[in-house]
């Protein structure tokens, strides 16, 4: 079931169709061509028993040579036998005793059917009543035979029966079924080519023109545009993906803009990096050289304090030997 399930996954959507549509087809066509072959069949068997049925009828006011000569012809058995002399050990004797018992029973009763297999071989038997008619004694009577004996008008003095072998009528069936069904397949193949022709240039083609261009799209290629040739489904599907791609186009050309005008500001902002940048080395430079002057400044003001202290010094010394000399005078 899984391995099904992921043939399916695999197939294009044209397959797919075709699979389901092709089983409910098989299907239903299955369905109708047995009914259909049934309802035929049924038919043709009943016209077979009607045929055999309207045949038997009238043996017993044919004459009888004649009546077995066309049977014969026509590939069908004929039996008529007494009414006193049914066989009743023979298989075929106790079906005439079944529909003479019949007969007697329901006088209304114009033939009777038995479906019996001889041999392998599936026959149908149709007997009808041979009642005495003014006709019948007439008949018979002219030929100077004479077999009803005491019996009255409308009593039974015969059975008579006319059988054919229904092999014929199988095989015909069996052709009929055949023929059926292999126009029933017949109709599932054309009707599949159809449905494979127009989803092929309905839906399939289409939709690969559409992922054909969804596959550029996601190369990077805006330039491509899905064709719309419909206002279904797919034509929507086309029509969408046409707007995504210019949506796209859209969101690129503004992010291209704003890069643009980072890179301005990036550059001047550079240009007033580097500018801040000589301005602070220039005023390090002056500083440095500040400094220098202070210690310099330092170093001319230690010296003058020295200086200053040997000058006092020698001032003081001069005035003490002042003072020692007025001290002398």
């Amino acid at each position: 079931m899984n391995k099904f399930k992921v043939l399916l996954a695999n197939m294009n959507i044209t397959s797919k169709f075709l699979i389901r549509i092709g089983v409910t087809l098989g299907f239903a066509s299955v369905c109708a061509v047995w009914y259909l072959a049934s309802v035929q069949n049924t038919q043709s068997e009943s016209d077979f028993r009607e045929r055999l049925t309207n045949l038997a009828v009238t043996l017993p006011i044919t004459i009888h040579s004649a009546a077995e000569a066309y049977s014969t012809k026509l590939g069908l058995e004929y039996h008529r036998v007494p009414i006193n002399d049914i066989n009743e050990s023979s298989a075929l004797g106790k079906y005439e005793k079944e529909a003479a018992d019949k007969f007697r029973s329901d006088p209304t009763l114009p033939s009777w059917e038995k479906k019996v297999v001889e041999q392998g071989v599936s026959r149908l038997i149709v007997f009808v009543p041979g009642r005495v008619l003014d006709e019948c004694m007439m008949c018979h009577q002219s030929v100077g035979i004479d077999v009803f004996g005491e019996k009255k008008v409308g009593e039974i003095a015969a059975v008579f029966d006319i059988s054919g072998p229904m092999t014929a009528l199988y095989d015909q069936q069996a052709k009929t079924m055949y023929l059926t069904l292999c126009a029933g397949f017949g109709f599932i193949l054309i009707t599949g080519v159809i449905v494979w022709y127009f989803m092929k240039k309905l839906v399939t083609v289409p939709l690969s023109t559409i992922v054909k261009t969804a596959g550029a799209i996601a190369q990077g290629d805006l330039t491509v545009n899905a064709p719309v040739v419909s206002r279904d489904e797919i034509g929507m599907l086309g029509t969408a993906v046409n707007e995504m791609v210019e949506k796209l186009r859209e969101t690129i050309g503004n992010v291209q803009r704003v890069s643009s005008s980072v890179v301005y500001s990036s550059t001047d902002i550079s240009s007033s990096t580097e500018q801040m940048a000589a301005g602070a080395q220039q005023q390090s430079s002056q500083t440095s050289e500040v400094a220098a002057a202070v210690i310099e400044m330092k170093k001319t003001l230690v010296e003058t304090n020295k200086n200053i202290r040997l000058v006092a010094d020698g001032a003081k010394e001069a005035k003490e030997n002042a003072n020692a000399g007025g001290a002398v005078v």
